[in-house]
C-alpha cells in the first residue's frame, strides 16, 4: 500500500499543432515521449499522454502495466499533426481535470503568447502539479542561417513572407533571444522546470542531459 501511494504520476503533454511539424519536432517529441513512458514504467511510476493542439486529440490516463504502455505507444504512434494551437487554454482544461498531484510533462516548441502560458503554468502550480516544459528547438530558429533571400511560411496560418536574412539575421536573434529568456524566467517564476532540446541532438544523449540536469 505505502509502495502504490507513493508512485510518480506523470502525464506526457504533447503538442501537436502544425508548427511542430517544422524539422521534424513532432517526430523527435513523439520519440522523447514513448522513451520517458518507459522510464517512468521501469522505476515503477505511472505515465499519461495527451496530445493537443486547438483540442484534445488524444488523451491516455496514467498507468504502468506492459498492456497500458502498449496502448500509449500506438496512440504516440498514430496521433497525426494537428493545425492551429491552443496550448494554455488544454493546459488550463488538464489542471482542474488531473485527479491527483502529478508531474506534467510538456513537450512543445513554445509558439504561443508568454503572458497565456504563464496563467497555466501558474494553474498547474495552484491545483499542486508540477510543471516540467521540454522546448523542442531547432538551431535555425535560434540563427536565421539561411544566405540568400527566403520565403518562409506560418505553418499554422499559411501565411508567407519573403525576407532578406542579412538585413534581419541580428534583429531577428536579438528578439528570439529576448523571448527564450523571457520563457525561462516565466517557467522559473511559475515553478515549471524548463529544459531547452535541440532536436538535432540525439534522443539518448538529450535524455542523458535531462536526467543529469534533474539529478
Amino acid at each position: 500500500m505505502y509502495e502504490q501511494e507513493t508512485n510518480l504520476r506523470a502525464t506526457l503533454v504533447l503538442d501537436i499543432s502544425a508548427s511542430m511539424t517544422f524539422a521534424g519536432k513532432l517526430d523527435y517529441g513523439r520519440h522523447l515521449c514513448a522513451c520517458l513512458a518507459y522510464l517512468l514504467a521501469m522505476q515503477q511510476d505511472l505515465a499519461g499522454f495527451v496530445a493537443v493542439d486547438d483540442s484534445i486529440k488524444a488523451e491516455l490516463p496514467p498507468g504502468s502495466s506492459p498492456a497500458h504502455l502498449d496502448r500509449l505507444f500506438r496512440a504516440i504512434e498514430t496521433t497525426a499533426p494537428g493545425k492551429t494551437t491552443d496550448l494554455p487554454r488544454q493546459l488550463h482544461a488538464l489542471a482542474e481535470r488531473l485527479p491527483r498531484r502529478s508531474l506534467v510533462i510538456l513537450l512543445s516548441d513554445l509558439w504561443v503568447e508568454p503572458t497565456e502560458l504563464v496563467r497555466s503554468l501558474q494553474h498547474l502550480r495552484y491545483r499542486k502539479h508540477q510543471g516540467m516544459i521540454l522546448h523542442l528547438l531547432d538551431r535555425a530558429e535560434i540563427d536565421l542561417p539561411y544566405e540568400k533571400q527566403v520565403t518562409l511560411q506560418d505553418l499554422e496560418s499559411g501565411e508567407k513572407a519573403q525576407i532578406d536574412p542579412a538585413i534581419l539575421r541580428e534583429p531577428y536573434r536579438q528578439q528570439v533571444q529576448s523571448y527564450l529568456t523571457e520563457i525561462r524566467r516565466e517557467c522559473s517564476n511559475s515553478d515549471a522546470e524548463y529544459h531547452p532540446m535541440f532536436v538535432d541532438q540525439p534522443y539518448d544523449k538529450a535524455l542523458v542531459q535531462l536526467l543529469n540536469r534533474r539529478g
